[in-house]
């Protein structure tokens, strides 16, 4: 038995304590704090025994000497009262239990100071695992947070916007040559709209080179007869009309709905020479400064001869504020 094993041993509730030399278990066992039916264990062993199993750590009782003197490997000091000038002095020194090493028989630190685990704890123990497992399982093979690619048109509508970003030097943007020819066409009006609001705000921005930039998306689709509450004959029809104003946001109140106005009846009138004029045809108009989208308006183009007719005529829905830029991916999306 070498005197640099480390034991451990169990108290009167089930506990485990440890480790100790095996000079400090004999002194536990000479002093009473174990017995002979006290479990105690140590590297090699593989299973808990008592101590009595353990020779020399249970001294003889008077029935039953021992077979052979033995010297104690350790003398404690036993306080014999007051004034005795004599006291007890425990040379066990706690030590720190290991939580880097695996609770294995290899390493006895695992086990300091751990309860004896009962069956019930072990079947309650298996059950909540089993609930941990299962709840896993089921997030994991929840759908997860769509993915804005997935959505329809939102790519289409990104290449757009990138290219109103990046084409910093061209005024005119379109998807094809119906579309530019739109573009054109409402640039060259827009810039020559007047409005005493707009000049106050800001004088001469129309008319400012590189302040107003235009992009036209326009497609047709058939074999869709019905679109939302439009009915359709034939071939559904859309044309959005992006429009950046740089200076939209350094512009009045009163200047902004001045201009959101403008804008909406010029890409109607620039739809008069185009496959697009048709009242039947799905028109958006998007209203943007240098970086965020201000307002969205979706409509129909129509023209009415009636003097002093709304200059929103046509518009069914009009977007404000941040995220507006959502209205538009539907209008870009192509029919599958």
């Amino acid at each position: 038995m070498s005197e640099a094993q480390e034991w451990f041993y169990t108290d009167a509730s089930g506990g485990e304590n440890g480790p100790v030399s095996i000079d400090e278990l004999q002194q536990l066992g000479a002093t009473g704090t174990i017995h002979a039916q006290t479990d105690v264990w140590t590297e090699g062993m593989e299973e808990w025994q008592p101590a009595s199993q353990i020779e020399g750590v249970i001294p003889p009782s008077p029935e039953d000497p021992p077979s052979a003197p033995a010297q104690p490997a350790h003398q404690p000091q036993i306080n014999l009262g007051a004034g005795s000038g004599m006291r007890l002095q425990s040379t066990i020194i706690a030590r720190p239990m290991d939580k880097t090493k695996p609770e294995t028989s290899a390493n006895p630190y695992a086990r300091v100071n751990q309860t004896k685990k009962s069956p019930t704890g072990k079947i309650i123990f298996a059950i909540i695992a089993v609930v941990a497992i299962g709840t896993g399982i089921y997030f994991a093979t929840l759908p997860g947070e769509p993915k804005l690619e997935d959505t329809p048109g939102y790519i289409e509508y990104s290449k757009a916007n990138d290219l109103i970003n990046k084409k910093k030097n061209v005024d005119i943007l379109g998807n094809d040559a119906p579309a530019l020819e739109i573009s054109k066409v409402f640039a060259a009006s827009i810039k020559t709209h007047v409005d005493p609001a707009i000049e106050e705000s800001f004088p001469g921005l129309l008319g400012k080179e590189g302040e107003v930039r235009t992009f036209t998306m326009a497609k047709t689709e058939g074999d869709l007869k019905t679109e939302g509450d439009l009915k359709t004959e034939g071939d559904l029809k859309t044309a959005v009309v992006i429009v950046q104003v740089l200076k939209f946001k350094m512009l009045s109140a009163k200047a902004q709905k001045s201009l959101a106005d403008a804008v909406w009846l010029n890409a109607k009138s620039a739809l008069a020479n185009t496959p697009y004029n048709d009242p039947k045809t799905q028109l958006v108009v998007a209203l943007r400064d240098s970086e965020k989208y201000s307002k969205v308006m979706i409509g129909h183009p129509v023209i009415s001869d009636v003097k002093d007719a709304k200059v929103t005529l046509g518009i069914t829905e009009t977007h404000n504020g941040d995220g507006i830029e959502t209205k538009l991916y539907p209008f870009f999306a192509r029919k599958k």
